[in-house]
């Protein structure tokens, strides 16, 4: 008994360290992995619109339920691309009509998030990887 005494001080606060790995643990092992989240991809305008952008040039993709897209760059562009899209359960992939451009995206809830490494890019703008698109409300 006198030992625990002497060294009660050393044993709580390992005691408490001991219980504080083990609750961090079981937090990562529930923690929700979105990755592998799949969410419905809605028909519909998805818009980049980037704090203090002007109106004129956001980037916008709309989505049809034929397989089809049309995407306009800016509205002072006169290029539109065409095309047609393929999806997974996670993925968004956009083929222009003249095979020119190949735009991929991360399907999200009420998003479309641009990969660019899997991508050819724009014509006109440069959008970053990971840039969001959000799914625009009639």
């Amino acid at each position: 008994m006198k030992f625990i005494k002497k060294h009660l001080w050393k044993i709580i606060p390992l005691g408490l360290a001991v219980v504080m790995m083990v609750c961090i643990a079981i937090y990562h092992i529930n923690k929700p992995d979105d990755s592998n989240q799949t969410y419905e991809l809605k028909y519909g305008t998805y818009c980049y619109i980037e704090e203090g952008m002007d109106e004129m040039d956001i980037p916008a993709i709309t989505i049809y339920d034929d397989n089809t897209f049309t995407y306009v760059e800016s509205s002072l562009s006169s290029y539109i691309g065409v095309g047609t899209y393929t999806k997974t359960d996670t993925t968004l992939t956009l083929t222009t009509n003249d095979g020119q451009f190949i735009q991929t995206f991360a399907i999200k809830e009420n998003s479309i998030v641009y990969d660019a490494s899997n991508s050819t890019g724009f014509l006109f703008v440069f959008i970053a990887d990971g840039s969001i698109f959000t799914y625009q409300e009639n």
